[in-house]
């Protein structure tokens, strides 16, 4: 008798079992298969996220980091104090490419919280009084929904992180290579027409098991696409009653009646986003960012669709 029969599998079904079940292990075998020119993106990439991502950017949301290094470290105890702090940033990127900075429930990089401490000791000297006063000016646009409402729950009504100021929104890149970022709620990415879609507005939905998008009232509302080879254009089937449209992240080259009360763009999409590995490939990903803003006032969901040309 077998007290636990789904452990009792047959030779060579443990890999399948994970293919299907998936990994819970932090390291994954591909994250150290060797550093491919895939990879050195996916390093790249990481590094900018790092310091200066919307959701999770170190420099964004622990800026006071700042002024250990203003204060003019001297010494090998304090180099080594900031060595070691690299060297732990990057074991996360090592090790957790795609989730480098604690998951859905951290305020900004959980990893990097109990290291932070560490910086405040780079100083040999007093900083600058002006320097006081630039470093937290400078974090304001970033901190201020935490300054302001430090106990609120970090997910708003529409299941966006509460804690992502307007300024990041607009200033800063969102996160591409990170897995459990959800900035348009509970829903943030889809399966499209042959396309991998992540929706980064709130205003942004899908439907029919991804096959529709809809865009609720009036934009502009931003949404990445992306394939495992180089897109140079795709076609946008919107509800005609949404135009005249603006597209940002591409140029819109034509224009046609389409099915009944639709219009038929084709958008030439130029350069990517971003390229690098995604947590499901082992190549690169191309991505391509497009923010559709409708020129007049709507008050009502409209549908849309994209399809690779």
């Amino acid at each position: 008798m077998v007290g636990f029969p789904g452990v009792d599998l047959a030779p060579g079904a443990w890999d399948e079992m994970i293919e299907e079940l998936g990994n819970a292990s932090w390291l994954k075998r591909r994250d150290l298969a060797g550093l491919s020119a895939g990879n050195l993106n996916l390093w790249a990439w990481n590094g900018l996220y790092y310091l200066a991502g919307r959701s999770v950017g170190v420099l964004p949301y622990f800026l006071p980091v700042l002024l250990g290094l203003l204060g003019r470290p001297r010494g090998p105890a304090r180099w080594s104090l900031l060595t070691a702090v690299g060297l732990t940033a990057a074991a996360f990127l090592l090790v957790r490419p795609f989730n480098f900075y604690g998951g859905g429930g951290a305020l900004a990089n959980r990893y990097f919280l109990p290291v932070y401490p560490a910086l405040w000791y780079l100083a040999s000297r007093p900083v600058r009084l002006p320097w006081l006063a630039l470093v937290p000016a400078a974090a304001a646009p970033f901190l201020w929904p935490l300054w302001t409402a430090p106990r609120a729950f970090p997910v708003d009504q529409r299941g966006v992180y509460r804690y992502v100021s307007e300024p990041a929104r607009e200033w800063l890149p969102f996160e591409t290579t990170q897995n459990h970022l959800k900035p348009a709620g509970s829903v943030p990415e889809v399966d499209h027409r042959g396309l991998w879609v992540k929706l980064l507005d709130p205003a942004l939905s899908a439907g029919g098991d991804g096959a529709v998008l809809f865009l609720d009232g009036p934009g502009p509302a931003t949404l990445l696409v992306g394939r495992d080879r180089p897109l140079a254009a795709v076609a946008l089937e919107i509800d005609a009653a949404a135009l005249p449209l603006d597209v940002g992240g591409a140029r819109v080259s034509a224009e046609r009646p389409g099915r009944a009360g639709w219009r038929r763009l084709r958008l030439e999409l130029g350069r990517p986003r971003a390229v690098h590995p995604m947590w499901w490939t082992d190549g690169d990903f191309y991505l391509y960012r497009l923010t559709l803003d409708p020129r007049e006032h709507l008050d009502r969901r409209f549908a849309f669709t994209l399809t690779p040309l």
